[in-house]
């Protein structure tokens, strides 16, 4: 029984028969393929007297190895690097043989955390400005601080790959204590007590 190569509209793949699956996924994973063996070739082409700015997403194993071919392709150059992985997304800047790369990431981590910082300064600076009862007699101490994690950081397979075996959070403790004198350090708080939910 021959069927029709057809494509199924996003959205409605209650309607896509296990023929058509196979199909498609054969179709993508050639493709996957030829992109994978030519990506070298391709970058290597000669090009004017311009260098190839790439950003590379997903460094696993396949995405490591296709990183590797990047760096070696003349006049091509890693400008940026992303993976949602910390020791992954490492190895790619560890690979990329561009500084630039490795700026650009510590430019971008930690946004939140300083922005978290300013508006506590400012506070503390004027505690007037938000809190109209406040006594400047009385001055004011950052007497403590409550950190609410999220729920992603819980259940994120990607980010705590070992979860499920002794230690598999090691790296979150690592951080969370590095938060924590970062947090007293910044304030000018040594001694705050801290607490984590």
């Amino acid at each position: 029984m021959k069927t029709a190569n057809r494509a199924v509209p996003a959205g409605n793949l209650a309607s896509l028969n296990w023929r058509d699956f196979l199909r498609a996924a054969g179709q993508t994973a050639t493709a996957l393929a030829v992109a994978y063996t030519a990506a070298p070739a391709i970058l290597s082409a000669p090009a004017p007297s311009r260098t190839l700015g790439v950003g590379c997403i997903g460094i696993g194993t396949r995405g490591g190895d296709l990183l590797n071919a990047v760096v070696a392709a003349p006049g091509v150059k890693v400008v940026a690097v992303s993976d949602v992985y910390g020791p992954h997304r490492q190895k790619g800047l560890d690979r990329s043989q561009n500084p630039e790369a490795r700026s650009k990431k510590a430019a971008e981590t930690g946004v939140c955390y300083r922005l978290m910082v300013e508006q506590l300064k400012k506070v503390l600076a004027d505690p007037k400005r938000v809190f109209p009862a406040y006594d400047e007699k009385q001055g004011c101490e950052v007497a403590g601080f409550v950190w609410l994690q999220g729920w992603n950081e819980l259940v994120d397979g990607d980010v705590y790959p070992e979860r499920h075996k002794p230690g598999g959070y090691a790296a979150y403790s690592q951080a969370l204590a590095h938060f924590v004198r970062d947090v007293r350090k910044d304030l000018n708080a040594r001694r705050c007590p801290s607490s984590s939910a």
